[in-house]
């Protein structure tokens, strides 16, 4: 069961101040093919802001966001004769997002176009599970508690040095600090059995990037550029087990660093006619600490100690996360627009990415393979008409084969999808639509496990609704 309803509202209060806002509420349901397996998520949100221009031709923007998400989730298992079920965990898990972020952007003397801002983001998560059921009834609550607060602020010029020449350079800061505690009670007699406050994880990071773009003619324009990034580990990944439904327990480290960037890529922009648009980009990205899951043992047939995880039900893989090294991403993404007719247009993308890791000094037994969930072939094809009386547009989407585990194992298929949406505007600023995703509805693998059970992507889902836009 799904629905979802969002809106947004407008209020032009000057000649150059405008105000606004939003929200939205999302409330989903999902069975798992058992009575007592299921799992309910609701998030709603809530945003405001304002676009100011300035005397001197600048322009400020200031958003301000609230998300506030909350999950629930039954995870059972069916004795052998398959006639009963059993709770094995309950949980429930409440967080909350705020963010603030101000830009500013103004054009200079000269062909500068200077960019400059700053953001701000705080998030809390509470996760209480409900463990060791014995008839129905559980025997221990874990509590784990985490909060991120993270923010930075950045400058950018953009720089057309003459008809031909662009020029586009930037610099950002970010900081981030993470706080996470974890409290174990026997909810037989009452008593706390563990208390553990994890040590303060905090990080900085400063990221360039430049970017070069050459017009050579009215047609073809040749571009590159070199970057740097950064991703901080998440609050789940630090501070949160989990367990699946297919048999993965995957145990958070809290000792996890930051994945740091350094790439280059180069790319043609070729307009063959004023309908036609090819794309072509190669680019190379080398990934520091990875963040990745490691396999460290699987229970057979009978029940088996694992570390980090613990005691493994049969059947059960241990995994945790962990920083892997080094991963290097080569490839290239091949576009391709068409505007056939006023009424009719085509595109197609193209993705080839080889990542692979190439240093992983503390699991050896991974260099080389592929990374996980990352397939090296993926396409994005769609068809859109415009109508007298409706829109309609059709999308086809390939994912290649790909691997599950870091040690490249155990495989999962290829998938073709299809994508169909019609749309019908009421109004200047309304439309109904209807989308349909997975429109054959197609049997596909997301993962898969050592135990041989597979995880199965979503089926056919049809979706009504209505936009309204001021």
């Amino acid at each position: 069961d799904y629905g979802s309803v969002s809106g947004k509202a407008a209020y032009i209060l000057s000649e150059r101040t405008r105000l606004y806002v939003s929200g939205s509420l999302l409330d989903e349901e999902r069975h798992a093919g058992t009575p007592q397996d299921y799992d309910s998520t609701r998030i709603w949100t809530a945003g405001a802001g304002m676009e100011m221009q300035t005397s001197s031709d600048g322009k400020w923007r200031v958003d301000l966001f609230h998300e506030d998400l909350d999950v629930e989730d039954y995870a059972t298992r069916v004795n052998s004769d398959r006639d009963e079920e059993f709770i094995r965990q309950f949980r429930v898990q409440p967080s909350s997002a705020t963010s603030l972020g101000t830009v500013w952007s103004r054009r200079f003397p000269g062909g500068h176009n200077v960019t400059a801002g700053a953001d701000y983001r705080w998030t809390d998560i509470t996760v209480n599970d409900f463990g060791r059921y014995i008839a129905g009834t559980p025997g221990e609550l874990k509590v784990t508690r985490a909060s991120q607060d993270m923010g930075g602020v950045f400058i950018q010029d953009s720089w057309e040095v003459n008809e031909r020449w662009q020029l586009n350079g930037s610099v950002r800061y970010d900081y981030v600090t993470n706080r996470g505690t974890v409290d174990f009670t026997d909810l037989d007699n009452g008593e706390n059995t563990l208390s553990e406050t994890y040590d303060r994880n905090s990080e900085t990071t400063v990221n360039p990037s430049l970017g070069l773009r050459y017009n050579a003619n009215e047609s073809v324009s040749l571009r590159a550029a070199a970057y740097k990034g950064f991703r901080a580990p998440t609050l789940r990944e630090l501070y949160r087990s989990s367990s699946t439904r297919l048999g993965i327990v995957l145990v958070n480290n809290p000792f996890l660093a930051p994945e740091r960037l350094v790439g280059a890529e180069a790319g043609i922009d070729w307009s063959v006619s004023p309908r036609t648009l090819l794309r072509l980009t190669v680019f190379q990205n080398v990934v520091e600490d990875l963040i990745q899951n490691i396999t460290r043992g699987t229970a057979g047939d009978e029940p088996a100690f694992v570390e980090p995880c613990g005691w493994l039900e049969p059947g059960q893989t241990c995994r945790e996360l962990a920083n892997v090294g080094e991963m290097e991403s080569t490839g290239l993404e091949a576009e391709a627009a068409w505007e056939w007719t006023s009424a009719w247009s085509f595109f197609v993308s193209y993705l080839y990415n080889d990542a692979t890791v190439t240093r992983a000094p503390d699991n050896p037994q991974v260099v080389g393979k592929q990374v996980r969930q990352a397939p090296k072939h993926a396409l994005t094809a769609r068809a859109r008409h415009s109508g007298r009386w409706f829109d309609s547009s059709i999308v086809a989407r390939y994912i290649g084969e790909r691997y599950e585990d870091e040690i490249n194992t155990l495989e999962v298929d290829d998938a073709l999808l299809f994508d169909l949406r019609f749309s019908r505007r009421i109004s200047d600023s309304s439309e109904l639509f209807l989308a349909v995703e997975n429109l054959f509805d197609e049997t596909y693998e997301v993962r898969t496990t050592n135990s041989g059970s597979t995880e199965i992507g979503r089926p056919r889902f049809v979706g009504l609704g209505f936009r309204f836009r001021r």
